[in-house]
């Protein structure tokens, strides 16, 4: 079912207002498309961004209000001490005070617009310092939506480290300038609907084909729906309207195919979402696994499937938080997936985090050098929280599976 109109969401912090200029002046009249803007405000100053927009477009810029329907051809703005929010193309404003001040509007708002646009869902992250909007892009790219981060090429953002941490993220299906984004855009939306199931003739097998020998994963027998599905999505990042044209850039350019292969097996953002299932691995599995160990023991965990690496650290860390399991060292072999790139950059992470969580602490905590996650009553390098903590400590070798 096509939206009767395309929302894109837009990110942007520091050095994001002269962005934003640029992408509302390199705009068209007439695009049907609307817009909501959020940005990192001081939240006790009046913001004027509004009224510098206003300047740069003809189409109408306000400051978001509570309960407003979205209309095409509109800006809605965030103003400031307040966290925005979509539901059902009405966006929802909640006021905030100092004590509940949100650090992370972008990646609410986007991860609303995901939830509520599925796949028809457009998130752009421009100029900007630290890591808001990669998460929320990580959702919209997830549901099936599009999302760009601003790159350079006649210009280049003020501020690198917001775009630049959603690339690095591996989320990011467009890395462009900004004064070429909106035309990307309207390519985008005026092919949805494009992908024709009736007709692909030979095309859908000479993709399976090249999956296979570049990837070595046979994708035949995937959910059909599904994979036409992010075909389609592909075809609309590319601009490109015939299957077997498609197919075609695909024999030319090898990293289309792994673009297609990532977004084949995509993600999902709620880790622990089977509740029930948490809930009897907390309460009945992981206590058997630490009856009558001590200290020294070891216990090994391995977590088949982890994606890019979160569900095996993070179940890691939820199973052992309980009090009773501080005291005790244990070992957890490292979560494996089909991509070691996965494993790998989660591993770059936590080792950062636990790395730089040290120097703050003065834990002198050091990591395993053998295979696997060493699990400490140290506090959580990604959280902070007091439990135990997981770590990856070396890459999991096929000897050790």
């Amino acid at each position: 079912m096509m939206p009767s109109l395309p929302i894109v969401g837009i990110g942007a912090s520091a050095g994001g207002v002269e962005a934003l200029e640029q992408f509302f002046k390199s705009l068209p009249a007439g695009n049907g498309l609307a817009f909501v803007v959020v940005t990192h405000l001081p939240p006790d100053r009046e913001s004027m961004l509004s009224e510098i927009l206003g300047r740069a477009t003809r189409m109408p810029v306000v400051d978001a209000r509570d309960g407003e329907k979205v209309e095409a051809e509109h800006v809605y703005v965030l103003p400031p001490s307040a966290i925005l929010t979509i539901r059902g193309g009405n966006l929802q404003l909640r006021r905030t005070g100092p004590t509940d001040r949100e650090r992370a509007p972008i990646d609410v708002f986007f991860t609303s617009l995901a939830t509520d646009q599925a796949e028809h869902a457009i998130g752009i992250v421009l100029s900007g310092g630290g890591h808001d909007g990669t998460l929320g892009l990580k959702a919209i790219k997830e549901n099936g939506g599009l999302t760009i981060a601003q790159g350079a090429n006649v210009t280049r953002p003020r501020f690198a480290e917001m775009p630049s941490s959603a690339v690095a993220a591996g989320i990011v299906d467009l890395e462009l300038p900004v004064e070429t984004i909106p035309e990307r855009i309207i390519g985008y939306v005026r092919d949805w609907g494009s992908f024709d199931t009736q007709h692909r003739g030979d095309a859908l097998t000479t993709i399976f084909n090249l999956l296979r020998t570049r990837t070595g994963h046979d994708f035949r027998e995937y959910k059909e729906r599904t994979f036409q599905r992010r075909v389609q999505r592909r075809m609309q990042v590319v601009q490109t309207t015939k299957l077997e044209d498609y197919a075609e850039r695909l024999q030319s350019e090898p990293d289309e195919v792994s673009a297609l292969f990532r977004d084949l097996l995509i993600g999902v953002t709620d880790f622990f979402r089977d509740t029930e299932a948490y809930q009897a691995l907390e309460t009945l599995v992981i206590p058997r696994l630490f009856e009558g160990k001590g200290a020294d023991d070891e216990v090994r965990v391995w977590v088949a499937g982890c994606s890019t690496g979160e569900e095996g650290s993070r179940s890691c860390c939820a199973s052992t938080s309980k009090d009773r399991y501080r005291r005790r060292r244990s070992r957890f072999s490292p979560p494996t997936s089909t991509r070691w790139a996965w494993v790998s950059r989660a591993q770059r992470v936590i080792r950062r985090a636990w790395s730089r969580r040290s120097r703050l602490s003065g834990s002198g905590a050091s990591l395993s050098t053998r295979p696997g996650l060493i699990v400490s009553s140290k506090n959580c390098a990604i959280c902070a929280s007091s439990r135990p903590t997981a770590l990856f400590a070396t890459r999991h070798s096929r000897a050790s599976t």
